[in-house]
């Protein structure tokens, strides 16, 4: 499997921000793990996440973002945080 990431440009969060763990899972889906909410730190690489992917729960159903959802870059697959992020914050 490719690296999810491999054509997206990076950036560091540039604060500290809320964010949940998901594994990477069939079909373009990110299923959010049952580990609570983790800070990460202001220099922790994101990138946007490409728009074929879905953010699921434990149910399965989609979640949307308020602004658009990020994914953090140096994680280990098929593991990585995902955010909400947006220009305002």
């Amino acid at each position: 499997m490719a690296h999810i990431l491999r054509d997206s440009r990076s950036r560091t969060i540039g604060r500290e921000h809320a964010a949940v763990m998901v594994e990477v899972g069939k079909n373009a889906k990110l299923v959010v793990q049952d580990k609570g909410v983790q800070v990460l730190k202001s220099d922790t690489l994101i990138a946007k996440l490409p728009s074929n992917y879905i953010v699921v729960g434990w149910d399965g159903k989609g979640i949307g973002a308020l602004n658009e959802f990020y994914i953090t870059v140096e994680t280990i697959n098929p593991y990585h945080y995902v955010l909400d992020f947006g220009k305002d914050i």
